[in-house]
């Protein structure tokens, strides 16, 4: 079960990076379809964080139990995350800031007991 769960978590990191992926600038210009795309996609961001927020948390609990193959997985998913953010604060335009950086805490406090 740890290692569906490593699995999901890496998918969800591969969905945020490809989100970090995204043009820096993509103008409008009245645009609609252009719109609704990046309305879309800032919703994908959302719900990915709230994915990889459960996950981290339950990674938590689950710590001890893990196997080192799986916590080297996760730290690896993980560490490829923390190197998106910068990115995906900047094309959070879509998203709310405070969401972001409320995820970006949780990431930092989750990760302290593993030593992170």
């Amino acid at each position: 079960m740890n290692r569906d769960l490593v699995r999901e978590t890496e998918s969800l990191v591969s969905l945020m990076e490809d989100i970090c992926r995204r043009p820096e600038s993509l103008s409008l210009n009245g645009n609609r379809l252009v719109g609704e795309i990046l309305g879309l996609v800032g919703q994908d961001q959302i719900t990915a964080m709230n994915e990889v927020s459960v996950r981290v948390k339950e990674f938590d609990e689950r710590l001890s139990g893990m196997s080192f193959s799986d916590s080297v997985e996760l730290l690896s998913a993980l560490k490829r995350l923390e190197d998106c953010k910068e990115r995906l604060l900047t094309v959070s335009s879509t998203v709310k800031s405070d969401l972001v950086e409320m995820f970006w805490g949780l990431m930092r406090d989750e990760g302290k007991g593993w030593g992170g």
